[in-house]
């Protein structure tokens, strides 16, 4: 069903399947404790993908400023630094395995869509 608006100062017409509806403009204003959400971070990339504990991975992204931790799979808290907004550092803690990194924020836990590959020395 198609939905079209015209607004006039005061005043908003509707029109849905050949009926018209009107109705005060106030009766259309947002919600005003809904707040649109923060830009919310998101993973890039992972440079390298793959290495042995103790290597230092690049992790790339956007918003990245408010991350509090960053896990490794599974669930390894590992030492990082929040390069900028767009760049993380972390180190691979002992006891990870395969899988995806995490990125811990105030608002949840984002994974990277790529896999790192803990290997042998």
């Amino acid at each position: 069903m198609s939905k079209r608006q015209i607004a006039a100062p005061a005043l908003a017409i509707l029109f849905m399947a050949g009926s018209v509806a009107a109705m005060a403009l106030a009766d259309l204003q947002p919600d005003p404790a809904a707040q649109l959400a923060p830009d919310a971070p998101a993973i890039n990339a992972l440079q390298p993908t793959s290495g042995p504990v103790g290597t230092q991975v690049t992790i790339m992204g956007n918003h990245l400023t408010g991350v509090t931790a960053v896990l490794f799979n599974p669930d390894r808290e590992a030492p990082f630094a929040v390069v900028s907004d767009t760049q993380i550092t972390a180190t691979v803690p002992v006891g990870s395995t395969a899988g995806p990194i995490q990125l811990v924020t105030p608002t949840g836990t984002i994974k990277s869509m790529e896999s790192f590959e803990v290997g042998q020395p």
